[in-house]
């Protein structure tokens, strides 16, 4: 038995568990570790999809099924399959279909499976596969799989704005709409969260969510981040993050989940 029994730490990956060069500190390891030896279960909840996180989950030292697609999918990558699953409203190939139309340089990406799909790339989506060393086929709409996870809407952040708004107010109730970096605007079923996950799998394993802390930089990370006990940020998260009330801690990849460790083991 250990200190941090029963206890849930969740962080986000890009920028929050690792720096922007996919690195983690060794200080940051070393607190994983420790915390892990103590009884502490430790995963992470990204916006990646399962084949864009699978290279780093063989090399992290996870405790649990991790939350991928920004909390569509919780997949244990120990066991390889899928612990829970949340798929898009049946009717997103039409409600993208009117988006094409209405923003002609719209870019639109999904998975079907290990396989990235992407309809009319464009720079942004380039900047995406690079960033995620991840290649697509390009398709059309009509090809994308159903059930989908989520679409990855991809352009320059002021038209996603725009997209973003149009989308919450044509389909109210229908899509949670969040930027996971500026050039990404991310669709899944209204509900649908890293939160709504967070908890979700936090049942599975038997923690009360009094019991539950959260780290992110971004805002699909926000709704984790109010679901906690304590939400983190590193010191590089986005200001509307910052000024979330998230307590903010050291940087992404270099002293965050130390700091955040370190919080951990004076309230237990």
């Amino acid at each position: 038995m250990g200190k941090f029994d029963g206890v849930l730490l969740v962080t986000d990956f890009d920028e929050t568990l690792c720096d922007d060069r996919h690195v983690i500190s060794e200080a940051d390891q070393a607190a994983i570790v420790s915390f892990q030896r103590q009884g502490g279960c430790f995963t992470v909840a990204t916006g990646r999809s399962r084949r864009t996180f699978l290279p780093y989950a063989r090399q992290l030292p996870l405790t649990a099924p991790v939350i991928v697609a920004n909390g569509a999918s919780i997949f244990d990558f120990a066991a390889d399959e899928t612990v829970a699953e949340t798929a898009l409203p049946s009717c997103f190939r039409a409600d993208a279909l009117e988006l094409a139309g209405r923003f002609p340089t719209l870019a639109f990406e999904t998975y079907d499976g290990l396989t990235a799909l992407c309809c009319r790339p464009n720079r942004a989506t380039l900047r995406h596969a690079t960033r995620v060393n991840c290649g697509f086929v390009e398709t059309t709409l009509d090809r994308f799989p159903d059930p989908c996870l989520k679409l990855i809407l991809e352009e320059s952040e002021p038209l996603l704005r725009r997209v973003r708004d149009y989308v919450l107010s044509a389909w109210p109730g229908r899509y949670e709409a969040f930027f996971s970096a500026p050039i990404l605007l991310e669709l899944t079923d209204r509900g649908c969260t890293k939160a709504s996950a967070v908890l979700t799998l936090a049942r599975r394993l038997g923690i009360a969510p009094e019991h539950i802390y959260c780290a992110g930089d971004h805002q699909n990370d926000l709704p984790m981040l109010r679901a906690a006990r304590i939400g983190f940020c590193p010191a590089n998260a986005t200001p509307e993050v910052r000024a979330s009330g998230a307590r903010i801690v050291g940087p992404g990849g270099r002293g965050c989940i130390r700091d955040i460790v370190a919080v951990l083991d004076a309230l237990y």
